[in-house]
């Protein structure tokens, strides 16, 4: 399966890679002129040690590190000015003592930094950090598939690969680009667990509270409430909203994360209830559960390959526990 995987980061999607270059190139563009904008204005101030450019996914954020070394300052150079966009967040700190130094002020188009209060030749890092201006620029970047492998009889397994498109367009004389934490989502099939756990009488009691909602005579609507009385007395003495919280409770973030289990370049973030609900009016079974793992890329580090895998026999047997702790005695 490690295999299928492989060929497919190789093989996905060419023709939407291709004309995502252009994009690609354009939005990296941007970027490196703001950086390359900060190289020449730290220059007179600042010997450059090292940098690298850092992509913080989530936030949608770009983020520019450089290792720099203060120079000796002259009475009139008291300051630094960097005119280029309003930055989100900029701070500088002493690679020595690792304590941020109040140095920084924000202006309307960008930032200063106070000559004044750093060391000549002390060695900090400073970080600037810049919103992403196109949000459909991950979109472009980063080229996502999964690989369904056969159901087995307690588990399903999901094959996850994400790659960068077009490494050419992200080199710069930024030795590193680094992507982290890139959302990856896998729809988690569990309509066909719950249709075989949860028992017939239940689904029966809900189908009825259904069509007692709609618009039926006055008869058709008293042979309905019967109905619904019988199901209730015989089966769950009652404590049928009981049992439905417990089962939906499933459903959580907290409960269904522990029916999952994420490996290799990938780790487990979130899940929520995904796209497609079942119909009834009072209690909505998801038939997908949205897992989001996420996985660091890089130009050393270009793809990333992970496996997904749903403990279906662990959620079918707390299903099964639910609804036997609430049959009438």
């Amino acid at each position: 399966m490690e295999d299928i995987a492989s060929d497919a980061a190789k093989t996905a999607l060419p023709l939407a890679a291709a004309a995502a270059k252009p994009l690609i190139q354009k939005a990296m563009e941007k970027m490196l002129k703001r950086a390359n904008g900060i190289d020449q204005n730290i220059i007179d101030a600042f010997k450059v040690e090292g940098r690298e450019m850092t992509i913080l996914c989530p936030e949608s954020i770009q983020k520019y590190s450089l290792s720099i070394v203060a120079k000796e300052t002259s009475f009139f150079n008291k300051k630094a000015r960097f005119e280029l966009g309003k930055a989100r967040r900029t701070t500088i700190r002493s690679v020595t003592g690792l304590q941020s130094i109040d140095a920084v002020t924000m202006i309307d188009n960008g930032f200063e930094l106070n000559l004044k209060k750093l060391k000549p030749g002390g060695l900090y890092v400073l970080d600037v950090e810049y919103s992403l201006e196109d949000p459909n620029f991950l979109e472009t970047l980063v080229n996502r598939e999964v690989v369904n492998e056969t159901p087995e009889s307690d588990s399903t397994k999901y094959w996850m690969v994400a790659q960068l498109k077009h490494l050419e367009s992200l080199k710069s004389q930024y030795g590193r680009i680094d992507l982290r934490d890139v959302d990856f989502n896998v729809n988690v099939g569990v309509h066909q667990d719950i249709n075989t756990k949860i028992p017939n009488g239940f689904k029966e009691q809900i189908e009825t509270l259904a069509q007692l909602t709609k618009r039926k005579g006055r008869g058709e609507k008293f042979n309905l409430f019967q109905k619904l009385l019988q199901i209730q007395n015989t089966k769950y003495g009652g404590k049928e909203l009981e049992l439905l919280s417990n089962v939906m409770e499933l459903f959580t973030s907290t409960s269904f994360s522990k029916f999952v289990n994420v490996t290799t370049d990938f780790h487990y973030s979130n899940c929520e209830k995904g796209a497609g609900m079942y119909d009834y009016p009072f209690v909505m079974w998801p038939k997908f559960m949205k897992v989001t793992s996420r996985t660091d890329l890089g130009l050393n580090k270009p793809a990333s390959n992970g496996m997904l895998v749903y403990k279906r026999g662990e959620f079918m047997s707390e299903l099964e526990r639910i609804f036997d702790k609430h049959v009438k005695a």
